[in-house]
């Protein structure tokens, strides 16, 4: 039986933290970062002290995990100006990883001024990326030839410095599956690209990114596609523009739940969307195109002979300017198409959220199935109007009655505080282990109910016994009416419990 605590609620779970142990220790064991990795084997893991290292820093070839003990606010790699601060070069695997710093003040001549890849397929995740300059490609993160994972990173003010560069933020070039996901992509600059920049890339999946106000001098503020890529882009929120160009005969990108937004402000000299070339594989479905100046929603170039992408299911809102142009009518009333106020939760303080009386809320195509894992425990099909009957939003975010959230605060403590629609019950899970199984009609359950597991009383705190070793942890709150008939599973949140003494 469930507990019953109206809502708007919030309740607590307090967890005490500790110190972890690692394998060799900057700069108590070797003065520099490099020496460190120089002296690593695989698998070994490097922890480094709070500081400011000045020193580029190559790992060599060696899949060893590099990590921060203070995270990127204490802990920063300071290129000198002298080369990509951070390279991988050597055939790293997914076993090198990159977590915690603050990188800045790379300056490559030539590609990748913060972290330059090629070849290799590190994991680069939870890093602020900041101020770095290359002259060709990638004035944060160059990924030649990779299929690296960059995620939960901050890439923030990066610049290609050419005038013929591209990708301010990431450039992605040449073979290799890299993911780009869950990063906040913001204020980097280039000629083309000047988020993120892709030419004749793999199969690339962009997701779950905030990218805003990235600046370029051609379409593509946010998103550049140049050549036969074959990336999907998907679910990202985006302040500024998508351009792709392929050529005859070439994979197209697929652009599948976004909200993108063109502030008068913004970079988007024509449209927020700009497809050109060979559409023939392209796809342009279940997006909200918001264009709040008086630009165009969706634009298709005169190279593709007339030919537009498979056009399904968006929102296309222009009260000030035009919904489609270039060699396309318009869509609206066509294959799900619309054309309504998306009704964001608030608009001048940047929210783009739906709100419970969006039109856009359970109003997608009823035929859609999530296809593959989530997006960082992310739900996408939720019964957001709790009419018992599960249908996908428009946009990048679904509709959730219930949020929840994990707060690490001063005193050594996690809070995870969850809160949502009035009237609603809830019930908090923590679990041990986190794997996707579809609840109809909640939505995804993370909460591996056969891993050790528990349901939290209202405010109980946990900590556990002494000599508790270091293990992740996953939170997740249902919410549901008063009958138990309709509901939502929150996001899925982790978090670490470090070694208890």
């Amino acid at each position: 039986m469930r507990p019953n605590h109206a809502l708007p609620f919030v309740s607590t779970l307090v967890l005490a933290m500790a110190a972890r142990a690692g394998d060799i220790h900057v700069p108590a064991d070797h003065a520099t970062i490099q020496a460190a990795l120089l002296a690593a084997a695989d698998g070994d893991t490097i922890w480094v002290a709070p500081g400011v290292y000045f020193e580029t820093i190559d790992f060599v070839g060696k899949d060893v995990a590099l990590l921060s003990v203070a995270g990127p606010s204490n802990t920063v790699i300071d290129g000198l100006h002298a080369g990509s601060a951070v390279t991988f070069a050597s055939g790293e695997g997914p076993g090198a990883r990159l977590e915690g710093f603050q990188i800045h003040n790379g300056l490559a001549a030539g590609a990748g001024g913060g972290v330059f890849v090629v070849g290799s397929s590190p994991t680069i995740r939870k890093n602020v990326i900041f101020d770095n300059r290359a002259t060709t490609f990638g004035g944060g993160i160059y990924l030649g030839d990779s299929s690296a994972l960059v995620e939960h990173n901050k890439i923030e003010a990066n610049t290609v410095i050419s005038p013929a560069g591209a990708g301010g933020g990431i450039a992605i070039v040449g073979a290799g599956n890299a993911r780009v996901h869950a990063n906040g992509i913001s204020a980097n600059s280039a000629r083309r690209g000047g988020g993120v920049f892709l030419l004749d890339s793999g199969v690339v999946s962009i997701a779950g990114n905030s990218m805003i106000y990235n600046a370029c001098r051609c379409e593509g503020s946010a998103v550049d596609v140049l050549g036969a890529s074959t990336a999907t882009i998907e679910r990202n929120v985006v302040y500024g523009s998508v351009a792709w160009l392929v050529p005859t005969g070439g994979q197209g990108p697929k652009l599948l739940f976004n909200t993108l937004i063109a502030k008068p402000s913004a970079m988007v000299p024509q449209g927020l969307v700009y497809a050109d070339g060979d559409q023939t594989s392209a796809e342009v479905y279940g997006n909200i195109l918001a264009v709040e100046g008086a630009q165009t929603g969706l634009i298709v170039g005169p190279s593709g002979g007339g030919v537009a992408p498979h056009i399904a299911w968006n929102d296309v809102w222009a009260p000030n300017g035009n919904r489609y142009g270039g060699a396309i009518g318009d869509q609206t009333g066509i294959n799900g198409n619309l054309a309504v106020d998306p009704r964001f939760e608030a608009p001048s303080l940047n929210s783009y959220s739906l709100t419970r009386n969006s039109p856009l809320l359970d109003a997608g195509d009823p035929n859609y199935v999530p296809i593959g894992p989530s997006i960082d425990g992310e739900q996408r099909v939720l019964d957001g109007d709790l009419d018992g009957v599960q249908r996908v939003d428009f946009g990048a975010e679904e509709f959730t009655n219930v949020r929840v959230f994990a707060q690490l605060m001063g005193t050594g403590e996690v809070y995870v505080q969850a809160w949502g629609t009035d009237g609603l019950r809830h019930e908090i899970y923590l679990a041990t282990q986190s794997v996707e199984f579809a609840d109809a009609p909640f939505g995804t359950r993370y909460i591996d109910f056969a891993a050790p597991w528990r349901k939290l009383l209202h405010n109980q705190p946990i900590v556990p016994p002494p000599g508790h070793a270091p293990q992740t942890f996953y939170a997740q709150v249902l919410a549901t009416n008063a009958d138990g008939s309709a509901g939502n599973w929150s996001r899925r949140v982790e978090f670490q419990m470090p070694q208890m003494p």
